[in-house]
C-alpha cells in the first residue's frame, strides 16, 4: 500500500530551495501557484511573512508536491504553534489534481502583528531582497532547527 502524499502551498521562507534542502534533504517537485482569498503580510520583528483569509486577496507562491508524512510533520514542527495547516484551493498554470495545504497565521490579532503598509499579497515574497546577512542568519537558524527536529520522533 502506498503512503499518502501531501501537497503544501508555501508563500515565504519555505519557497527557498535552500530552506527546503536543509529541512527535507531534497527539493521536492513544485509548481508556481496562487491562493485566492488570502492576504500575505510582514510580521513585526520577523524575517518571514504570514497569511490570513481575505476575500479579495491573493497570494503568489509555490505548490510543493508529494511530501511524505514525515516531511509534512517536519514542516508542522517547523511552523510551530503560530500557524495552522489547513486545506485550501490553489490555482496553477499546469494541471493539478489533489488537495493542497497551507500554513495560516493563528497567533493573535493579525492587525496588531503586521507592519502597516506592508501587504505582500500580490507580489512575490522578496526573499532575495532581504539581504545576504538576513538570509545567512535565517539559513543557520533553519539548519539548527532541522537538526533538532530530526531528533524528535516524527
Amino acid at each position: 500500500m502506498r503512503a499518502a502524499m501531501t501537497n503544501i502551498f508555501v508563500y515565504g521562507s519555505l519557497m527557498s530551495h535552500e530552506v527546503q534542502q536543509v529541512l527535507l534533504r531534497r527539493i521536492p517537485p513544485q509548481l508556481p501557484a496562487v491562493a485566492h482569498g488570502f492576504h500575505r503580510f510582514q510580521i513585526k520583528d520577523r524575517c518571514y511573512p504570514a497569511v490570513t483569509a481575505l476575500a479579495e486577496g491573493s497570494v503568489q507562491g509555490r505548490l510543493l508536491c508529494g511530501l511524505t508524512e514525515k516531511e509534512t510533520k517536519l514542516f508542522d514542527l517547523f511552523e510551530e504553534e503560530d500557524y495552522s495547516r489547513q486545506v485550501i484551493q490553489v490555482a496553477t498554470e499546469e494541471p493539478f489534481e489533489g488537495e493542497a495545504h497551507m500554513y495560516l497565521w493563528v497567533s493573535g490579532d493579525a492587525g496588531k502583528q503586521y507592519h502597516p503598509h506592508t501587504c505582500l499579497g500580490h507580489g512575490s515574497w522578496p526573499w532575495a531582497s532581504r539581504g545576504p546577512a538576513l538570509t545567512d542568519r535565517f539559513s543557520l537558524t533553519t539548519a539548527a532547527t532541522a537538526r533538532a527536529l530530526r531528533r524528535v520522533e516524527v
